[in-house]
Protein backbone atom coordinates (compact mmCIF):
# COMPACT_ATOMS: atom_id res chain seq x y z
CA UNK A 1 0.00 0.00 0.00
CA UNK A 2 2.79 2.43 0.89
CA UNK A 3 4.46 1.78 -2.44
CA UNK A 4 1.18 2.43 -4.30
CA UNK A 5 0.64 5.69 -2.41
CA UNK A 6 4.21 6.75 -3.18
CA UNK A 7 3.72 5.99 -6.89
CA UNK A 8 0.46 7.97 -6.85
CA UNK A 9 2.25 10.94 -5.24
CA UNK A 10 4.54 11.10 -8.28
CA UNK A 11 1.82 10.55 -10.85
CA UNK A 12 0.48 12.94 -13.48
CA UNK A 13 -3.00 12.55 -11.95
CA UNK A 14 -1.82 13.80 -8.53
CA UNK A 15 0.10 16.69 -10.12
CA UNK A 16 -3.01 17.70 -12.10
CA UNK A 17 -5.16 17.70 -8.95
CA UNK A 18 -2.49 19.49 -6.89
CA UNK A 19 -2.24 22.24 -9.50
CA UNK A 20 -5.90 23.06 -8.77
CA UNK A 21 -5.30 23.61 -5.05
CA UNK A 22 -5.86 27.24 -4.14
CA UNK A 23 -2.81 27.48 -1.88
CA UNK A 24 -0.16 26.23 -4.28
CA UNK A 25 2.85 26.63 -1.99
CA UNK A 26 1.36 23.93 0.23
CA UNK A 27 0.56 21.37 -2.48
CA UNK A 28 3.06 18.89 -1.10
CA UNK A 29 1.14 18.77 2.19
CA UNK A 30 -1.99 17.35 0.58
CA UNK A 31 -1.75 13.92 -0.96
CA UNK A 32 -5.43 13.10 -1.29
CA UNK A 33 -7.12 15.78 -3.38
CA UNK A 34 -10.46 15.70 -5.19
CA UNK A 35 -10.56 16.08 -8.96
CA UNK A 36 -11.71 19.67 -8.33
CA UNK A 37 -8.55 20.50 -6.37
CA UNK A 38 -10.03 20.42 -2.88
CA UNK A 39 -8.31 18.52 -0.09
CA UNK A 40 -10.41 15.74 1.44
CA UNK A 41 -9.36 17.06 4.82
CA UNK A 42 -7.92 20.53 5.29
CA UNK A 43 -5.47 21.58 7.90
CA UNK A 44 -7.49 24.27 9.66
CA UNK A 45 -4.83 27.06 9.67
CA UNK A 46 -4.29 26.59 5.91
CA UNK A 47 -7.91 27.01 4.95
CA UNK A 48 -8.80 29.59 7.59
CA UNK A 49 -5.77 31.86 7.28
CA UNK A 50 -5.80 31.87 3.52
CA UNK A 51 -9.57 32.45 3.32
CA UNK A 52 -9.54 30.67 -0.02
CA UNK A 53 -12.20 28.04 0.49
CA UNK A 54 -15.85 28.65 1.29
CA UNK A 55 -15.74 25.79 3.74
CA UNK A 56 -13.19 23.84 5.68
CA UNK A 57 -12.94 20.25 4.49
CA UNK A 58 -13.45 18.34 7.70
CA UNK A 59 -13.00 14.82 6.42
CA UNK A 60 -16.68 14.09 5.76
CA UNK A 61 -15.84 12.62 2.35
CA UNK A 62 -13.18 10.39 3.92
CA UNK A 63 -15.56 9.23 6.65
CA UNK A 64 -18.27 8.47 4.06
CA UNK A 65 -15.81 6.49 1.92
CA UNK A 66 -14.57 4.52 4.95
CA UNK A 67 -18.17 3.86 6.02
CA UNK A 68 -19.06 2.48 2.57
CA UNK A 69 -15.90 0.37 2.57
CA UNK A 70 -16.71 -1.05 6.01
CA UNK A 71 -20.27 -1.85 4.91
CA UNK A 72 -18.95 -3.68 1.84
CA UNK A 73 -16.56 -5.69 4.01
CA UNK A 74 -19.27 -6.44 6.60
CA UNK A 75 -21.60 -7.70 3.89
CA UNK A 76 -19.01 -10.34 3.10
CA UNK A 77 -17.57 -10.77 6.62
CA UNK A 78 -20.28 -9.95 9.21
CA UNK A 79 -17.83 -10.37 12.11
CA UNK A 80 -15.69 -7.46 10.85
CA UNK A 81 -15.62 -4.78 13.57
CA UNK A 82 -16.77 -1.28 12.65
CA UNK A 83 -14.33 1.61 13.19
CA UNK A 84 -14.27 5.34 12.58
CA UNK A 85 -11.89 7.78 10.95
CA UNK A 86 -11.04 9.02 14.43
CA UNK A 87 -9.93 5.48 15.37
CA UNK A 88 -7.30 5.80 12.63
CA UNK A 89 -6.11 9.12 14.07
CA UNK A 90 -5.93 7.61 17.55
CA UNK A 91 -3.97 4.63 16.24
CA UNK A 92 -1.55 6.99 14.51
CA UNK A 93 -1.13 8.99 17.74
CA UNK A 94 -0.31 5.96 19.88
CA UNK A 95 2.16 4.51 17.37
CA UNK A 96 3.74 7.94 16.90
CA UNK A 97 4.27 8.29 20.66
CA UNK A 98 5.73 4.80 20.77
CA UNK A 99 8.19 5.64 17.99
CA UNK A 100 9.14 8.95 19.63
CA UNK A 101 9.92 7.06 22.84
CA UNK A 102 11.98 4.46 20.98
CA UNK A 103 14.27 7.10 19.51
CA UNK A 104 14.73 8.80 22.87
CA UNK A 105 12.30 11.72 23.00
CA UNK A 106 10.93 12.63 26.42
CA UNK A 107 7.21 12.79 27.13
CA UNK A 108 6.98 16.59 26.91
CA UNK A 109 8.72 16.81 23.52
CA UNK A 110 6.65 13.90 22.21
CA UNK A 111 3.44 15.56 23.37
CA UNK A 112 4.21 18.85 21.64
CA UNK A 113 5.30 17.17 18.42
CA UNK A 114 2.14 15.05 18.40
CA UNK A 115 0.01 18.16 19.06
CA UNK A 116 1.40 19.76 15.90
CA UNK A 117 1.01 16.61 13.81
CA UNK A 118 -2.60 16.11 14.95
CA UNK A 119 -3.45 19.75 14.21
CA UNK A 120 -4.65 20.38 17.76
CA UNK A 121 -4.89 24.03 18.76
CA UNK A 122 -4.80 23.16 22.46
CA UNK A 123 -2.44 20.77 24.25
CA UNK A 124 -5.42 19.55 26.31
CA UNK A 125 -6.73 17.80 23.19
CA UNK A 126 -3.48 15.85 22.92
CA UNK A 127 -3.06 14.85 26.58
CA UNK A 128 -5.42 11.82 26.43
CA UNK A 129 -3.10 10.16 23.90
CA UNK A 130 -0.13 10.45 26.26
CA UNK A 131 -2.20 9.11 29.15
CA UNK A 132 -3.45 6.21 27.04
CA UNK A 133 0.06 5.45 25.79
CA UNK A 134 1.57 5.52 29.29
CA UNK A 135 -1.23 3.31 30.68
CA UNK A 136 -0.89 0.94 27.73
CA UNK A 137 2.85 0.54 28.42
CA UNK A 138 2.15 -0.18 32.11
CA UNK A 139 -0.54 -2.74 31.25
CA UNK A 140 1.80 -4.46 28.81
CA UNK A 141 4.43 -4.82 31.57
CA UNK A 142 1.80 -6.27 33.92
CA UNK A 143 0.68 -8.72 31.20
CA UNK A 144 4.27 -9.86 30.64
CA UNK A 145 4.71 -10.41 34.38
CA UNK A 146 1.53 -12.50 34.55
CA UNK A 147 2.51 -14.48 31.48
CA UNK A 148 5.87 -15.22 33.07
CA UNK A 149 4.18 -16.36 36.27
CA UNK A 150 1.63 -18.51 34.43
CA UNK A 151 3.86 -20.08 31.81
CA UNK A 152 7.34 -20.11 33.35
CA UNK A 153 6.63 -21.22 36.90
CA UNK A 154 6.76 -24.79 38.05
CA UNK A 155 3.61 -25.95 39.79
Amino acid sequence: LIEKIYIYSLSTEWKKRASRLKYNEKNASYLFITKHGNPYYSYYPDSNAEGLYNKIYDGTAVRMKISKLIQTIQNKFPEFRRFSFHDLRATFAVYFLHDMTLVGYDTNSSLHELKERMGHSDIESTLPYIKYYENKAKLEKINVNYQNILFNSEI
